[in-house]
Order: C-alpha cells, then structure tokens, then sequence
C-alpha cells in the first residue's frame, strides 16, 4: 500500500542515527579493534549538523584526508580520496556518492586492492568497507560478485557494503559479515569445489552450523500490501536436495541456484545473523518477512517509516519472486 510520509530535517536526521547506530552495532563485530577508530570518526561526520545530508561521504574523505588516512604512513588504504601513493594496508575504505562518481569505479579499485592485500597479509584479517549512495546490483553480479566470493572464502577478506543515502544506512546483502561463518564456507569449498556444492546446502549450513539433514525444515513467509490493498503471499519451504524453494500456495518453484537466488541467499544470512534487539515491531506495516526453522524464528516488518533500512532486502525478495 503506498503511503507517503513527510520528514523534516530534524527527522531525517533522527532516522539516520537510528539507522546508522543499528548498523554499526553490527559491522563492529568483525572490524578489526586496530581500524575502529575510524568507525567513531565516520560517525562524528554522519552525526554532524553542519554536514550536508547529501555530501556526508564527500565530508569524511575530505576530514580523512586532511587527517592523513590514505597517504603515507596511512594504517588503511581509500578510494577515491587520500594522498597518493600510500603503503599497502589490509583494510580498505572506499567511498561513492554524486550523479559525478560510478560505484562500478570502486569496484574496480576494491579488486585490485585485493589482489595487493592477499600477496602482501596472506595470514592476516582483511577487510574491505565500501560505502555509497547508489548500487547496481546485476552488474555486480556479472563482474564482481565472482571474484569477491572468491577472494572471501579463500583469503580471509570481509565485504562490508553500506548504503549510506539522507534518509538513512542500511547493509547492501552480500556475504555473511561472521569471519567464522566465511572459513566454514572456505573449507566447505575447498572440499567440495569440483562438485560445485549449492548454494543453498551451503546456507543451510551456516544456519544450522552443520551439514544439512534432508529431514530438516525451513520455511519463508513474506506478506506484502499493493498500493490498492490486495495482499500477496508467499508461504514457501526449502528444499536443499533438489536447490528450490517451493511456495506452497500455488506450487510455484523458484530456482536457489540463479543469480537473483544466491542474492536472496545472501540476503537472508544477513537477516538471520540480525540480533534480536535490532528487530522493532512497527505499526501498520505494509511489508512482513518470516523465516522459521528448528534452530532459526525471525520476523521483520517494515513501511514507509523505516523502509531504507530493508531497501536491499526487499529488492532482493522482489527480484527473487518476481513482484513488480
């Protein structure tokens, strides 16, 4: 049902601290102690009034500059700002934002910076923070996605993806943020790579933290509300035999092992790893996800009101059902 809310600055800003706390509540677990200095200085530029909502992440490149993160002597790597040329660092910041700057360019510059920090810290924690106002996610997919799998589940590399826009921050789904749960994925692999082992089994496993039984269940319930108050309904189960999910109100079967299914995957584990406290009933939501199993019970809602936070994951079921 579409509705439209009207925020005045005060409240945009308010949104964003709300969504911003909740997020970096999240990402902090798996930041490297060493780097999160530079989460506490990213929030005194988001949470400074006399920043433009618009130009936040111009702001922090230009204060991470000026403080001397990206130049020499810098303990991390940045893109596109900083003083070039700088050391290689395990922990790379790149920044996206403006009708003028191509995420697809900070892509390009994160993969190179792969490549330097498995030859340079093979057995050190690596992390690579992007954060940007726009995101194109089938182009990610064909070029990049691959690759960053790759690099993550074989050398230690955590993707952290933000959505940093005036409203508010939100985690772009991607890989799960647990370095615990990407080793178990690395070592699944290593194991069973000429066997091209599913996606969905591997999901499976970082819900339940070990192989799947084809006697174990899980179920998916999404509700969603048109702008004309029809109600869509997807009451759907796994099947990680056969890799589909199965709606169980017209038998319809969607595919896990497409591209658009291991966004949903993604997106999914990200929902699952959410703590419970993040997780805020809200009033007259036009949106319900569900996801129930014998060791996983979730449930989210969202509106209008709080919709940036779930922007992604809501493309991405959108995208995975097909719902225009």
């Amino acid at each position: 049902m579409d509705s439209y809310v009207f925020f005045s600055r005060e409240d945009m800003r308010e949104h964003f601290r709300v969504s911003m706390d909740s997020v970096y509540a999240n990402i902090s677990k798996v930041i490297p102690k060493k780097y999160q200095e530079l989460l506490g200085i990213t929030k005194e530029v988001f949470a400074d009034p006399s920043v433009q909502v618009n130009g936040r992440l111009h702001a922090l490149g230009e204060l991470l500059t000026n403080n001397g993160y990206g130049g020499p002597g810098s303990i991390i790597n940045t893109f596109p700002f900083g003083i070039k040329p700088s050391p290689p660092s395990p922990f790379y910041l790149g920044c996206c934002e403006g009708a003028d700057e191509d995420i697809a360019d900070v892509w390009k510059d994160a993969d190179r910076q792969c490549k330097l920090m498995i030859k340079e810290f093979p057995n050190e924690e690596k992390t690579i923070l992007i954060m940007t106002d726009k995101w194109n996610d089938p182009k990610f997919q064909s070029k990049y996605a691959g690759k960053f799998i790759s690099y993550a589940i074989h050398h230690n590399i955590v993707f952290i993806f933000l959505l940093v826009i005036p409203a508010g921050m939100s985690v772009i789904p991607f890989l799960p943020l647990d370095r615990d749960d990407l080793n178990r994925i690395g070592e699944t692999m290593t194991k069973e790579e000429q066997k091209e082992k599913p996606v969905s089994k591997i999901f499976a496993e970082i819900v339940y933290g070990k192989a799947i039984e084809l006697n174990d269940y899980l179920e998916c319930n999404y509700t969603e509300f048109n702008r004309f108050g029809t109600k869509i309904y997807y009451n759907c189960v796994f099947d990680f035999d056969n890799n589909v999910l199965t709606n169980c109100v017209n038998g319809d079967k969607y595919n896990l092992k497409t591209k658009k299914g291991q966004t949903f995957i993604n997106a999914l584990i990200d929902f699952i790893k959410l703590p419970d406290e993040q997780i805020v009933a809200i009033k007259n939501p036009t949106n319900i996800f569900e996801i129930h199993g014998r060791n996983v019970s979730k449930t989210i809602q969202w509106n209008a009101t709080n919709r940036v936070l779930y922007a992604a994951f809501e493309k991405a079921i959108n995208d995975f059902f097909k719902i225009k």
